[in-house]
């Protein structure tokens, strides 16, 4: 009996050993699995985050008489979107003078005054994600005709797994971030803020295109097909183009479906020919089968060839639509 106990008093010393050695791994699997969805959330925001930014980007630059430059402006958008995913983690010190009232030129929008976290995620995502400040970076630009406006958003999304930090921080010390932010408080000219993390980030990237046409100041009468933007000449030759690209477009998927199904027949027959020598490993059908392979091998290089082609036209086609 003392013997059975004994035994089984190992058996659980053995199971204990191993969980302890095992736990430690399932953690991080499960907490790398989390991390991986904060990431899709966020980069699930950033799609709206650059729509946003990219609409108020063009009200504000297309309509005289708005105060604010635009692209400051479209960047608080971008911001206010990411609020609930820019919490500023623990160890992300920031010495933010005066308080959060005056941090920004024009302040905060009335419904943040009263919102605590998303102000914090507001400024953490404005000074910090959005910036090159903490790794990430906020570009806008007009181009193409008629004019188009272009966002693009890398957003510093920050790795806090447990342990992995702290793991950051012996091998490369605490990252300085920024060592002085300008203009953090309007009501004072010395304000300045020093940032330190030590965590890593991965980058979220986001991108919209949206057309743009600035505002004579009148408001259109009647259709907005008879406006002057309807019969604009660098407009209709837009459409065209984008008609052409269509077409391109349609003509390489059909041709790619053809290549597609001819390399299919071209493997078929080259299975029956590897059966038919198999039977018979005659001079004839060794002949057969290579032709065939030939054949088939042909048949898929022409099938590479004619979906790259149609990558090309889908990828022009979509620079044309602005996707």
């Amino acid at each position: 009996m003392r013997y059975v106990k004994k035994m089984l008093s190992d058996d659980s010393a053995q199971a204990l050993v191993e969980f302890a050695l095992v736990i430690p791994f399932l953690l991080l699997l499960l907490f790398a699995l989390i991390q991986s969805l904060l990431i899709a959330q966020a980069a699930q925001l950033g799609n709206y985050a650059a729509y946003a930014a990219a609409r108020v980007y063009a009200v504000r630059s297309g309509v005289a008489g708005l105060d604010g430059d635009a692209e400051e402006y479209a960047k608080k958008a971008a911001a206010l979107v990411y609020a609930p995913v820019s919490k500023l983690m623990l160890n992300e010190a920031a010495a933010l003078p005066g308080g959060v009232d005056g941090l920004l030129s024009g302040g905060f929008p009335d419904f943040v005054d009263n919102a605590a976290e998303i102000g914090e995620g507001f400024l953490t995502a404005y000074y910090i994600r959005l910036s090159s400040a903490g790794g990430g970076d906020f570009r806008v630009s007009r181009s193409g005709s008629p004019e188009q406006v272009k966002v693009e958003l890398d957003f510093a999304y920050p790795i806090f797994l447990p342990g992995l930090a702290e793991a950051w921080s012996l091998v490369a010390g605490e990252r300085n971030m920024k060592t002085h932010l300008q203009d953090m408080n309007v009501a004072s000219d010395s304000a300045a803020a020093d940032l330190a993390s030590p965590y890593p980030y991965v980058i979220v990237k986001s991108k919209c295109t949206m057309g743009y046409e600035p505002w004579s100041g009148t408001p259109r009468q009647g259709k907005t097909v008879s406006s002057d933007a309807a019969t604009d000449p660098s407009l209709a030759q837009h459409i065209q183009d984008i008609e052409a690209a269509k077409q391109a477009l349609d003509a390489a998927v059909a041709a790619e479906k053809a290549a597609y199904d001819q390399w299919v027949i071209a493997q078929n027959n080259l299975a029956a020919a590897q059966a038919a020598y198999d039977a018979d490993p005659s001079p004839a059908n060794l002949a057969a089968l290579n032709a065939a392979k030939d054949a088939e091998e042909a048949a898929h290089n022409n099938y590479l060839a004619k979906k790259a082609e149609r990558e090309q036209r889908e990828e022009e086609y979509e620079d044309l639509i602005g996707m």
